[in-house]
């Protein structure tokens, strides 16, 4: 069994029939490389994982949406912004049975950085594709309380007829 041996010092029993290579790929004409088989920057947002060599085969990639990744970040949104909208009613609060107050009640600050917020939140992107050029267009709506609601079934019709215009 000595000659299965294989440390250092001890490399005499085998040849190496090919040196390794970095992966080498054509996009639209542009060349990548990757000392692995994971390649990324070829296509903008998309990974490459490489699972057998085809020098000159002409390959078809069909790259889909991802519209439950886009879903959890709108649904991550709605939540910070909530969690954002608690933090602005605990700094203007206001019991009348104890008498405690926030430490901004009545702060023309915060009044004008919660109107700028959901001014912003309602105003109409000027450069976005019809029809989803607001966020209650894509199933995101102002609650009395000031929270956000989302409408999953608005949001994902939204993003399965219009995914680049959502974006």
């Amino acid at each position: 069994l000595a000659s299965l041996t294989y440390g250092p010092g001890a490399t005499t029993n085998y040849t190496q029939l090919a040196a390794a290579q970095d992966a080498i790929i054509r996009v639209a004409g542009f060349q990548s490389q990757s000392a692995t088989n994971t390649v990324n920057g070829a296509i903008d947002g998309v990974t490459l994982s490489l699972k057998s060599q085809a020098p000159g085969d002409i390959l078809t990639l069909t790259v889909s949406h991802d519209t439950a990744t886009a879903a959890d970040r709108v649904r991550k949104f709605v939540a910070e912004y909530n969690a954002l909208q608690g933090q602005v009613l605990k700094l203007r609060s206001f019991d009348a049975a104890t008498g405690n107050a926030g430490p901004m009640l009545g702060d023309a600050l915060l009044t004008g950085i919660e109107s700028q917020i959901r001014r912003t939140l309602s105003t109409p992107v000027s450069n976005a594709t019809p029809p989803y050029t607001t966020l209650a267009s894509i199933g995101i709506t102002t609650k009395s309380d000031g929270t956000l609601t989302l409408n999953e079934t608005k949001l994902q019709t939204a993003l399965d007829g219009g995914f680049d215009a959502v974006g």
